[in-house]
């Protein structure tokens, strides 16, 4: 058996043929394959890479299902190349960026349990400098193994987010009586029986909000100084009105405000020309709110499950418009510019009392 010290926590030991990791003692893990292969026509590609997680997706990984035989390289010098490998790791401070990330942290969170004073140190550090490249086989690895959530939730909230809006963030936790969660990503269509208030970002801004279920009597105001944020999510909740300030989220493209207890929407809505995706089904509307034909960029629209009687010959200007869901109203009959809406693929009619004679 060969044996490699790198700390008083960290050594590799060559048992049977094979490289493994022992920390304090104990067995962590036994040492993946080693090599890779980088096709020398495709060496340009790696020139901005910044980590072997981000190199991961142009990685030739064929040679792990031929034998290290082939290569001729022995177990005894795969062993001194991952000591090699780890050897480095500890004098750059742990950085992650050298490792794997299904190694790196890991292997980190076990040495700071230890004692390691060096990985207690950074430990955080690298969770939020990886989270803040942003690149998003990262940032879901980091969210998904709980790392967000357990050790630096709080931290990434304040280190990216201004003043204000972590203020807003508070206020809108006392409001939803919910615990903030960083998500990978914010999805339009999900829906939750329980109260939800999430959030995403996009490197180090704050691009989605979610606030589902919450109960809220009103449209929180504060949300519409959140500038940045592209989606907003609101819906399962029984507020009766839109506030006009809604003008000033100039960059959202997707809006939920399904399930309240709206009637109208502001003028200023018509603002949101960025906006693609707008549901506004299980409310009280009983005229069709004409403002959203100035919408110019909406893809698809709900207005399921409310009390339309008809829609207006202006549907025509969304000319975008690929999903139509007017399903579950008091329609008897169809303007006949919908037959100009050359993008619309589908569209939701049922349970109305439209006459198809």
């Amino acid at each position: 058996m060969k044996e490699f010290q790198i700390n008083e926590f960290l050594k590799l030991r060559l048992e049977n043929g094979k490289t493994n990791i022992y920390i304090k003692d104990k067995l962590f893990r036994h040492c993946k394959f080693l090599l890779i292969y980088i096709d020398e026509n495709n060496i340009e590609n790696f020139e901005d890479i910044m980590s072997i997680d981000e190199a991961e997706r142009l990685l030739d990984q064929s040679l792990e299902e031929r034998a290290l035989e082939e290569f001729e390289i022995l177990p005894e010098e795969e062993f001194w190349a991952h000591c090699s490998n780890l050897q480095a790791w500890y004098e750059f401070n742990y950085d992650t960026r050298l490792l794997h990330r299904t190694l790196a942290f890991p292997m980190l969170k076990a040495l700071t349990d230890v004692g390691d004073q060096v990985a207690k140190a950074v430990f955080e550090e690298e969770i939020v400098k990886r989270f803040e490249s942003g690149h998003p086989i990262i940032v879901r690895y980091l969210i998904g193994n709980g790392y967000v959530r357990k050790y630096v939730k709080e931290k990434l909230i304040e280190t990216f987010l201004e003043n204000e809006e972590v203020l807003i963030l508070n206020k809108l936790q006392i409001l939803s009586k919910a615990e903030v969660k960083i998500e990978e990503e914010l999805w339009f269509d999900n829906q939750y029986g329980n109260p939800q208030f999430a959030i995403e970002f996009e490197k180090n801004k704050l691009i989605g909000l979610e606030l589902r279920h919450c109960h809220l009597t009103r449209f929180p105001l504060e949300i519409t100084r959140l500038t940045s944020l592209r989606k907003l999510y609101l819906d399962e909740n029984v507020f009766l009105y839109v506030p006009k300030e809604i003008g000033q989220l100039k960059n959202l493209r997707e809006l939920n405000l399904s399930g309240n207890q709206l009637e109208t929407l502001p003028r200023e809505i018509s603002s949101l020309k960025s906006l693609e995706l707008l549901y506004l089904g299980v409310n009280n509307f009983k005229i069709f709110p004409e403002i959203v034909t100035e919408l110019f960029n909406l893809k698809r629209l709900g207005l399921s499950i409310n009390k339309l009687t008809c829609i207006p010959e202006s549907i025509k200007k969304l000319k975008n418009l690929e999903v139509l869901a007017l399903n579950n109203n008091h329609l008897t009959r169809l303007p006949k510019s919908i037959k100009e809406m050359k993008s619309l693929k589908v569209l939701a009619l049922e349970n109305n009392k439209l006459d198809c004679s």
